[in-house]
């Protein structure tokens, strides 16, 4: 070989084999294909779009039209899109499959191979960075993590392991399955709102972040300006949230960072919310061999009688505890993953704070939600924002809990009330 570094990849050899197929038969059969009998719909490709839109495999009615979203499914995605403000012409168009499976069963096994099949195909229609809107759990798995979550996703942005953003809704096309009007009608409207949302950022429309974030560079020298001083004084509620991450290794292994007696366990830095909309980030990171001079000006804080927050009690507790950082977390009153559990009367998706943000307080998602497997070397401007953001929110979570509590209402959700106490 002359130029063995000319050679194609086994992703670029897989890429152009797929190229050349399309090019000589894009609706012919695909040898070993358990599907290859049935018609192929083939994606809708613009140039330059502004979003691809991902479904699971194209319906009956894109079956009789050849073409992918038109149905009624299609027709409610095209009406969101376009209320939102996002011109579905310069929208592209794909599925994992370009057949249907047989009645429309995407959990048959011969559905399932030819998503394999597909694969090659479906690179080629969705090549490029351009955002991703994945519709329901299977382009999700397929583009994600084939173990992932629909409820834990939807409605929010994230981005994929090779930095592509997408952002996750339920797929449409499953509204009709819902028999109770009402049920449908309340679907149909999470879905515009999660779309509405989407394109928000999407178009740059997203409005400023309502959080003011200050930054300290280690504990001593929030200590130095006065600020842990002050907290340990304070008798008004608030709210902390620690960012963790595994020290040993790069990306973080499963579990570490979560798990505060692992001997890899690493805390990044601690937030802590003053208010609905203020809150400060105190930097951890290479402290761990002055531990002791941290804890000195950390506990003062955290052994006061103010009321005291966090989404995940018992984590943030230990997290702060068990490695030495504080002595002792006193008089932490409130706990943001049960006041969720109450606020959503047990219909919750996830326990992830994002959806507590988005289904329970109404409010826009300002953060990506931090991947402990980055956080040791994200930005600290990044860590922080995230950070402040969430401890915030859940000092707005559990304001809304105190707040129906003293009103003697329990488990609201979705406007009705369930048991008054």
């Amino acid at each position: 070989m002359l130029l063995p570094e000319l050679e194609p990849t086994p992703a670029e050899r897989k890429l152009n084999v797929a190229q050349s197929r399309l090019s000589k038969d894009p609706g012919g059969p695909c040898r070993g294909c358990p599907l290859s009998a049935s018609v192929k719909v083939p994606p809708s490709v613009v140039d330059g779009p502004t979003l691809v839109v991902v479904t699971a495999a194209p319906s009956a009615n894109d079956e009789r039209e050849r073409a992918l979203c038109t149905g009624q499914g299609g027709q409610v995605v095209r009406d969101a899109l376009a209320r939102a403000g996002v011109d579905p012409s310069h929208v592209s168009l794909a599925s994992l499959t370009r057949c249907r499976p047989p009645s429309g069963d995407l959990d048959s096994p011969a559905w399932e191979t030819a998503v394999e099949h597909c694969r090659a195909y479906l690179t080629v229609d969705v090549a490029g960075k351009t955002p991703l809107l994945l519709l329901g759990a299977k382009p999700l798995r397929a583009f994600v993590d084939g173990k992932a979550k629909l409820g834990a996703s939807r409605g929010l942005w994230a981005q994929t392991t090779d930095a592509r953003e997408y952002f996750t809704a339920r797929d449409p096309s499953q509204l009709w399955t819902i028999v109770d009007p009402a049920s449908r009608e309340s679907r149909l409207g999470e879905f515009v709102a999660d779309v509405t949302r989407m394109s928000d950022r999407l178009l740059g429309r997203e409005p400023d972040s309502p959080f003011t974030v200050h930054v300290f560079s280690s504990p001593v020298e929030a200590h130095r300006a006065g600020f842990l001083t002050e907290l340990a004084r304070r008798t008004e509620r608030w709210t902390f949230d620690i960012e963790t991450y595994d020290g040993a290794k790069f990306p973080s292994r499963k579990n570490v960072s979560t798990d505060p007696c692992h001997p890899d366990f690493r805390l990044r830095g601690i937030a802590v919310a003053t208010s609905d909309t203020e809150g400060v980030f105190i930097e951890c990171l290479g402290w761990e061999e002055r531990i002791a001079e941290a804890r000195a000006v950390l506990s003062p804080a955290f052994s006061s009688p103010a009321p005291k927050g966090a989404f995940s009690g018992h984590f943030d507790d230990e997290g702060l505890v068990y490695p030495g950082w504080v002595d002792a977390v006193v008089n932490r009153t409130d706990d943001g993953m049960l006041g969720l559990l109450a606020l959503s009367d047990g219909a919750h998706d996830t326990l992830r704070l994002e959806h507590a943000v988005v289904n329970v307080l109404g409010a826009r998602q300002y953060w990506n939600g931090m991947d402990k497997s980055k956080m040791r070397d994200a930005p600290l401007s990044f860590v922080a924002a995230s950070a402040v953001g969430d401890a915030c929110y859940e000092h707005q979570l559990i304001g809304v809990v105190r707040g129906r509590l003293a009103r003697g209402e329990y488990f609201m959700h979705g406007g009705r009330q369930g048991l008054n106490v």
